[in-house]
């Protein structure tokens, strides 16, 4: 009666609402004692309601008459969302998430490994995603069907960190030190009139801050380990026989299932960890001293992986011959090395596109985006650009694509070690040795995918839509928040990648982020309306003045720079306190901070070149001179050419 009384409230609403009329079937359902619903005829117009109020909602559309027959938008919080939603995969109408369910034998043992006592959100839909021989898989056998549930769970967990964020704004706040104590000589007695909201953290996955962070931290260890020598795309194989293995344990049907993007993503996080172990460990490659590396997803679902990596001195690419013992962009021989052959003509080929294929996608206006074919090549070179030139000789070999013969200018550059180890397509390129690789970083940390979709009337709009849908690009949105949900682009391969908490992205060695403030200015994080002298009795030492600390007292610590500090000692973020380091690898960066900051940016400048500072007063000193301030010590190190500068 829920699903009844819900859709005559769509029905009746349609006659005010001005968006096109969609037609869709509705499909009548017994009841178990053969009585079917009091459906309207199967040919009935339903509508789709758009909110145009403005108001930045997480809440599902869907809406419930209860007994005291009024209408109610129920929560993402309510037990029976998803059965409302999806009563097909619930005929039952059981129980989905809700905040209470506790954890199964939760007790005071294991509160160090969980942060809550109940399941959360995310806990819950990765347990129903998981296969499970002695129970019913209906769900993960639905098709298309599944993927909507999926994409929906994960819009769900998404929507509720997200109200969290929203409704918790002003519950935590950071301040300044010397603001805060301005604010408690002032007479002030809370902290909720002082300091400033956290909007959207860069500690949120996938958020344009953790973006930025993370193209920063590359940049960083570009700088401790040089260029890196390799680019490596790696795309997931669908028809690896682990998937169709996985597949077919509950798989009732002799077809392919293309709609198990769960198994997608855990064959694929298998397979990447296993490369990771033939670069780092078994050093195909040669020795590795850093790599980063970044998970994408494609518009049709299949993860894929960047990764950029760096080896160590004595095994960088030089010289050509040394690029050719790695990569190649040639079709072996199919005498001498059929398996390789085999594997380039599933895998390796880019095409046919161009005027041999008008309607590939990366084909405009007859020429390949991707600028394929590419010239012909006896040998490997390496241009004054630092681009490296592929040998592709003409040696009359070919391979069939899609009805077209092609050659070497079409193959996609690849390792033949990694080709057949893995059975996928991967693109390993030689980086280029030059400012371009900025460029490089910032591709791998891109922000998510967006898409735009337009309803429009086909009468009696009367260019109305046009021009509001011209207005509304006009307007400037500053809503952290919404603007990371606008057109947000979520597949299922997505999904259950974030439902599983794979990393979206890792780097090794580590990056410490270090922040740098002048005297007084160190942040204080308090709660909503906490007593400032409570606020102020805090221990809040920031890196910067923990590290002048530990000069004062250790020979050893006066050795390193600030921003060298981390590769030596450990931070302890308890104890508020510098410790040696015993073992691993991690660089320190400091955030970055703009010109226009004035004393702060020629602060920053100058730790990384000082060193044993104790004090402020030690970081302005030059040759015994201390300066009046960083920008005149900055000059004294001839750091600044000029007032332009």
């Amino acid at each position: 009666n829920i699903l009844v009384k819900t859709f005559r409230y769509a029905r009746d609403r349609l006659n005010d609402s001005t968006v096109q009329q969609v037609e869709i079937k509705l499909l009548a359902k017994r009841e178990r004692d053969g009585r079917e619903y009091d459906l309207p005829s199967a040919n009935e117009v339903a509508a789709l309601i758009v909110d145009d109020t403005g108001e930045q909602t997480f809440s599902p559309d869907i809406v419930v008459q209860y007994q005291s027959n009024e209408l109610e938008q129920i929560s993402i919080y309510h037990p029976s969302l998803m059965a409302l939603q999806y009563p097909i995969l619930f005929p039952h109408g059981e129980d989905g998430w809700h905040p209470n369910i506790s954890r199964n034998g939760y007790g005071d043992d294991d509160a160090d490994e969980y942060n809550e006592k109940n399941v959360t959100q995310c806990d819950f839909y990765s347990y129903r995603l998981q296969t499970r021989l002695e129970e019913s898989n209906a769900l993960l056998l639905c098709g298309k069907l599944f993927q909507q549930y999926v994409v929906n769970a994960y819009a769900l967990v998404e929507a509720e960190r997200l109200d969290w964020i929203k409704n918790n704004q002003t519950k935590l706040r950071q301040h300044y030190y010397q603001g805060l104590l301005d604010s408690y000589l002032r007479g002030d007695s809370d902290t909720s009139m002082s300091g400033k909201q956290v909007i959207l953290a860069s500690s949120h996955t996938g958020s344009p801050r953790y973006k930025y962070e993370s193209f920063q931290d590359a940049m960083a260890i570009c700088r401790w380990a040089g260029y890196p020598d390799l680019f490596i795309t790696f795309t997931c194989n669908p028809a690896w026989p682990e998937i169709q293995h996985m597949v077919d344990l509950i798989r009732t049907t002799t077809r392919k299932d293309p709609n198990r993007a769960d198994v997608f993503a855990r064959v694929f996080k298998l397979k990447l960890h296993q490369m990771l172990k033939e670069i780092l460990e078994n050093k195909i490659f040669g020795k590795t001293s850093a790599y980063v590396m970044a998970i994408e997803f494609q518009k049709r679902g299949l993860p894929h992986a960047h990764l950029l990596v760096f080896l160590a001195p004595e095994d960088k690419l030089y010289s050509p011959s040394e690029i050719d013992s790695i990569i190649s962009a040639e079709i072996p021989d199919h005498k001498t090395d059929p398996e390789c052959y085999e594997a380039v003509s599933n895998f390796m080929f880019h095409g046919p596109c161009g005027i041999q294929g008008p309607k590939a996608p990366c084909t405009t206006n007859g020429v390949c985006s991707k600028h394929f074919p590419k010239e012909f090549c006896s040998q490997t070179t390496i241009d004054g650009n630092g681009f490296a030139r592929y040998r592709r000789r003409e040696n009359n070999r070919s391979c069939m694509i899609n009805g077209v013969s092609l050659d070497n200018r079409f193959v996609v550059p690849y390792n033949r070690y990694l080709l057949l180890r893995f059975q996928a397509h991967i693109n390993v390129e030689f980086c280029n040795k030059s400012r371009a690789i900025k460029y490089l970083f910032k591709y791998i940390n891109k922000p998510e995918d967006r898409a735009m979709a337009t309803l429009e009337s086909t009468a009696g709009d009367n260019g109305e839509h046009h021009n509001q849908e011209k207005s509304s690009a006009t307007c400037v949105c500053i809503d952290e928040i919404k603007a990371f949900l606008d057109c947000r682009y979520i597949t299922s391969g997505e999904a259950c990648w974030r439902l599983f908490k794979f990393d979206i992205s890792s780097n090794s060695p580590s990056v410490l982020r270090m922040s740098c403030h002048l005297p007084g200015e160190n942040k204080v994080v308090t709660k909503e309306k906490e007593n400032i002298e409570i606020a102020l009795e805090k221990d809040e030492t920031s890196m910067l003045l923990a590290w002048m600390k530990i000069n004062a007292h250790s020979s050893e610590a006066r050795k390193y720079t600030f921003v060298e500090f981390p590769q030596h000692f450990v931070w302890n973020r308890k104890s508020k306190k510098w410790q040696m380091r015993k073992n691993k690898v991690c660089i320190g960066r400091l955030y970055y901070c703009p010109p226009s900051a004035n004393e702060r940016f020629y602060l920053r400048m100058l730790l990384h070149l000082v060193r044993g500072c104790r004090s402020y007063e030690d970081i302005r000193t030059v040759d015994g001179v201390i300066h009046d301030s960083f920008q005149k010590a900055c000059y004294a190190l001839r750091l600044l050419a000029d007032d332009d500068e």
